[in-house]
């Protein structure tokens, strides 16, 4: 059960960290500092921003909740 539940959270943490890394390579996050100081930063380039930080946050949860479950279970 330990095994099948830390491989469960192993991808999760791997999958969503992907999806970060996918949503930094967008054109909304690519050269956010040209942008900001041209003026051309806007609504989505904002929402990008805020989609990558989520997905950061959730990769970095499950990592949390990984090694609570390696601390805790036998």
């Amino acid at each position: 059960m330990k095994d099948e539940l830390i491989n469960r959270l192993e991808a999760r943490r791997d999958n969503v960290y992907l999806a970060y890394i996918d949503h930094c390579r967008s054109d909304g996050c690519l050269g956010e500092d040209a942008k900001m100081s041209r003026g051309i930063f806007g609504e989505k380039e904002l929402r990008a921003h805020k989609k990558a930080a989520e997905c950061l946050g959730k990769s970095r949860a499950f990592a949390e909740a990984l090694e609570m479950v390696r601390e805790e279970l036998p």
